[in-house]
């Protein structure tokens, strides 16, 4: 199944910012050039995907085209840890690093996703998406 999934970040029920670098020092040992306003990855072991970002000093999130690859998701834990941000997916769900996330996203996010998973790591991300 193809999907996509999304980071955002989040203040006080609004989209909020955070720098662009935390995203670009994550991805960076997989990212292998540029197309239009995408970053493109590839992973040892096969896989790759697209990530469509504003490369810009801040951003408000990015999302991942066919998100496959070795190594991805502890990526995307790493750029959650760092950030107030929930992840979610196209077919619904979401997640997000920390418990103390939750009280900031909309409460129409919560109310077509759910509750979001407090993840760990990679792999906890891998599940709470196969749970979905």
């Amino acid at each position: 199944m193809s999907f996509d999934i999304c980071l955002s970040g989040f203040k006080d029920g609004d989209g909020d910012f955070f720098p662009t670098s935390i995203v670009r020092d994550a991805f960076a040992p997989f990212h292998v050039g540029d197309d239009a306003n995408e970053w493109i990855l590839q992973f040892p072991g096969g896989g790759s995907c697209e990530v469509r970002v504003d490369d810009t000093p801040l951003t408000a999130g990015f999302m991942i085209i066919r998100p496959a690859g070795n190594g991805l998701y502890d990526a995307i834990y790493e750029i959650m840890r760092q950030t107030n941000t929930a992840l979610w997916w196209s077919f619904g769900g979401a997640a997000v690093a920390d418990a103390s996330v939750i009280p900031h996203l909309p409460p129409e996010m919560i109310g077509s996703l759910g509750e979001p998973t407090v993840v760990h790591s990679g792999d906890d991300i891998i599940k709470a998406i196969r749970s979905s």
